[in-house]
Formats: structure tokens, sequence, C-alpha cells
């Protein structure tokens, strides 16, 4: 057992390709090749180091794998092209490879002369000197394998004294196109709960209301759809019909409808027990007969309701519920309003 152990360890340590895997490879990772980059201009000791230090950047990158090159060319029929000039060679590589992605670049050097004045003062300010900066310019393009395109091209320019720096902004854009995708979650789908309402209903008028009649009694119809436009939101039409106790003398009878749409937002408690503000808004209608009339003088008024759906469960479908309600209107320039309680059942359908 323990040469066993032993001999496992030294497979995985003399195995740098395994021990790649397993630091940066993953279900998510990109098998990627990096070819080294052409470098007109450069010195091949400073080609060679910048070379190597992106490599050892893309080793270190999250969700890359980096096939190492060398290690595959003995299982290929042929030398590996190493230093690609071209969009064909880099193809060719990654299909060599059997890569998901091919990195392949440029780098140059240029240099940028600049004139500044020797100080501020005296005679030191007309006498010039020449500064010569040096500064490289590193190209990178990322290739999918699955359909030849470019996934990214990144420029990224450094000066010569801060070439590491430049080299590590460069490793941390390429990351970028490395990092898998946040999906957002599902959003849970609500489907339309279509319902309808039943409720006896008792009014007691308010204002100049009261000077007509002293109470009402009668009926409240609605139909509507829970979340309408969100979770939660409730929108409904509301029939009424009150016939009234009329208060003036001259009054023989007195008929109350009222039309209103109204929408609200529902909390839910627990044990079932929920409560809904609703505001609307609609047209209530008075049919009043007087006395000796033959019939009926109807009249029309816009109205404003406020409404409080107090419900309790009772099954998956059904609710007992309690409504109060206030509404307002204007009547022959008279501002009039009653308050009423409905008490009924609610049924999904």
């Amino acid at each position: 057992m323990r040469k066993t152990i032993i001999l496992l360890a030294v497979c995985i340590i003399s195995s740098p390709a395994s021990l790649y895997s397993l630091e940066a490879g993953g279900p998510a990772s990109h098998r990627t090749i990096f070819l080294n980059m052409a470098t007109p201009g450069v010195a091949p000791k400073m080609a060679e180091h910048i070379n190597k230090k992106i490599i050892g950047g893309l080793r270190q990158t999250p969700f890359l794998t980096l096939l190492p090159i060398e290690e595959r060319a003995a299982d290929q029929v042929g030398a590996p092209l190493h230093n690609c000039q071209n969009r064909e060679c880099a193809l060719e590589n990654g299909r060599l490879y059997a890569a998901d992605r091919v990195i392949v670049g440029s780098i140059t050097m240029r240099k940028k002369q600049t004139v500044t004045p020797l100080g501020r003062e005296n005679e030191e300010q007309y006498l010039l000197r020449r500064i010569q900066s040096e500064y490289y310019s590193i190209t990178i393009e990322i290739i999918d394998m699955n359909d030849s395109s470019t996934i990214a091209l990144i420029h990224e320019k450094m000066p010569a004294a801060d070439l590491d720096g430049g080299i590590e902004k460069l490793l941390t854009a390429i990351a970028r196109y490395y990092q898998p995708k946040k999906i957002s979650p599902p959003q849970p789908e609500h489907p339309l709960c279509y319902f309808i309402t039943a409720s006896p209903s008792v009014m007691l008028p308010l204002g100049k209301f009261r000077n007509m009649a002293d109470y009402g009694a009668g009926i409240t119809l609605s139909a509507g759809i829970e979340d309408m436009l969100f979770e939660k939101y409730d929108g409904r039409i509301s029939a009424g019909f009150y016939h009234m106790h009329p208060k003036a003398g001259k009054i023989d009878s007195y008929i109350s409808t009222q039309l209103t749409l109204l929408a609200g937002y529902s909390f839910c408690f627990s044990g079932g027990v929920n409560l809904l503000p609703m505001a609307g808004a609609g047209y209530i209608a008075h049919y009043v007969k007087d006395r000796g009339a033959g019939g009926y003088t109807p009249f029309f008024d816009p109205h404003a309701a406020f409404q409080c759906e107090m419900g309790y469960a009772i099954t998956a479908d059904t609710r007992l519920i309690a409504l109060p309600e206030a509404v307002l209107f204007i009547e022959r320039d008279m501002f009039c309003a009653y308050l009423s309680i409905q008490a009924g059942i609610r049924i999904n359908l």
C-alpha cells in the first residue's frame, strides 16, 4: 500500500500536463493553446521574457486550461507550428491540438522622443533636452475554434520601465473573456388566476348624501385577475346594487348602482389570512322616483373608491372576505360620500 501511494505521487509530479489540468481545468474550462508571438524589432531575450511571462499568467487564469504544446508534440504526426505569423497558422495549430481556443499575437517596440525645458527659471527655461523613451505594443487575438471567429482583439501599450505591470493588465483583460457568463435564474411563472366575488353589502351615506337617504342595502358582485401584471397584483371590475331607504319625504323610491374598476396589491399572512388594499374609479348612478311621478329620474356621477379586502382561505380556491369601502362623488355641485361594508365569498376559477 505504501509503495502504491509513493508511485502515484511520483507519477503526478512527473506529469506537468496532468498537474496543470488539476489546477486550471474543470467543467467550464476552455482548452487553449498559446502560440509564441511574432516579435519584429524586439530583442530575442526580451521577446522570450514577454512570451514566458504571458504563459505563466495564462496558467494561473481561471477557466483556462493551457495545453502544453511541447508535451503533446510527441503524440502528433509532424512538428508543431510554433511561430505563427498569420491566422491560418493559428487555426492549423488549434486543429492539431484539438483546442477550444487559440491565443496568438505580436509584440512591437516603439521609441518616442519628447523635448522638455531644463528648468522653469533663468536661461534654463530656454534650454531644451531631448528625452527618448521606449514602449512596447502587444496585440492579442483570441480565436474560437468552433467557428474560427475572433472572440476578442486586445491591444495594450506599456512603457519599457513598467513592462511587468503592462503584462498584468493584458492578462487581466484576457481573463475577462474566460469568465463564465452569468445566467440569471429562471423567474418563477405566476399563472393568471381568475376569480369572482359575491357579497351582501350595507351602505351608510355621508355629507350631503344624508339629506337624501338614511342607509342602503344590496349586493356587490366582482370579477378579476390575480397576479395580472406581477405577483400579488390584483385587478377587478366591481358592480354594486343598493336599495336605499329615502330620507326626504318626497322621494318614493331610491335605487343606487355603481360600476368600478379597481387595482391593488395583496399582503399574505400566516394562517391563510390576506389583506388587499385597493383603489379605483368609475360611475355611480342614482335612480330617484318622487311621489306621484310616473318613473325614475337617473343621475350619473363619476366617483372614486377605496377598498380594503380582508380574506381568510377556507380551501385552496375559496376565501371568506370582509370588505370595507369608502366612495366619494359629486352630484349637482354637492360633495357626497358613503361608507359600506361587504361580507361574502371569493372563488378562484
